[in-house]
């Protein structure tokens, strides 16, 4: 286990690394654990779950010897689209209507002395 606690002390270096890793560790006779880092530049949390459920599905038909077909890709230019074809006066409204009668400050988790 203290391959995990390396693997995330590792930090990824903007200018010198590819900004992704994957390793593989054999933990006992048919088990392994299977670890996928990357700099949070390259997917936020949406996509890197997208990507998970892929790969699973992906593993599980190769083991089992089953076909796949996975959804196509939408290219981010059409949620880019999207985005600029929004209402500015609907999503203010929408936002001012769902955070109404919310009256605390919402802050970050800090470590202490940071």
């Amino acid at each position: 286990s203290g391959y995990r606690e390396r693997d995330r002390s590792e930090k990824f270096n903007l200018s010198e690394d590819v900004l992704m890793r994957v390793r593989v560790y054999r933990t006992g006779a048919e088990e392994y654990d299977f670890i996928w880092s990357s700099h949070h530049i390259l997917m936020d949390g949406w996509c890197r779950a997208i990507l998970a459920k892929e790969f699973n599905a992906i593993y599980n038909s190769q083991r089992n010897n089953i076909a796949i077909t996975l959804p196509s890709v939408q290219p981010y230019s059409m949620y880019i689209n999207w985005l600029e074809g929004r209402s500015l006066v609907e999503s203010k409204v929408y936002w001012e209507e769902y955070l109404s009668g919310y009256d605390r400050l919402s802050t970050l988790p800090r470590k202490p002395g940071y």
